[in-house]
């Protein structure tokens, strides 16, 4: 089962849901889109708008690759679960998000060799990626750079550390 997940932010993310709805339509597997605020329809895959905590932990665990939106939150679950990963980033020019820090935080991660940035939100694109997540093993130590990598990228934000993985935290904070 292939997993995405356009996070919760209040604006759609329809690049990623209409390009994985025609990814669904050409694969032989299940594809489970959490479609958040995006307006597109989804024919192929299954959309589930909105998930608990539990359901979006047990889909998370239950995917054999995660595509999601660059968000903090988002990778580092991928992460606390071991599942392959890539990242997509909402861009302020499509209106999908108010400024472009995801695209700062996919580069960074993609950078340290822990997830894969698919920039041109295609069928194509995301199929070649999907294929590299399976066949082709990412850097092994780059799991050990993800945390402070996110540390930094919420600080220069000024954005809180994350709050439900407590494992992010630092040392008497």
């Amino acid at each position: 089962m292939i997993f995405v997940s356009v996070g919760t932010r209040p604006e759609p993310f329809d690049r990623l849901v209409q390009a994985m709805d025609c990814v669904a339509a050409q694969i032989d597997e299940t594809v489970i889109i959490q479609t958040g605020h995006t307006r597109a329809g989804v024919q192929y895959a299954q959309a589930r708008p909105w998930l608990n905590d539990a359901e979006y932990r047990r889909l998370m665990v239950q995917a054999r690759i995660v595509i999601s939106q660059a968000g903090a939150g988002s990778i580092l679950m991928a992460r606390q679960y071991a599942r392959p990963l890539i990242v997509v980033a909402r861009a302020r020019h499509y209106a999908e998000c108010p400024d472009d820090h995801q695209a700062e935080l996919a580069t960074a991660v993609e950078q340290i060799g822990y997830a894969q940035y698919v920039r041109d939100i295609t069928p194509e694109a995301l199929r070649d990626a999907m294929h590299h997540a399976l066949y082709h093993a990412d850097d092994a130590s780059a799991a050990s750079r993800l945390v402070p990598t996110i540390r930094h990228y919420l600080a220069q934000w000024d954005r809180p550390t994350v709050v439900w993985f407590p494992w992010l935290r630092r040392k008497g904070s």
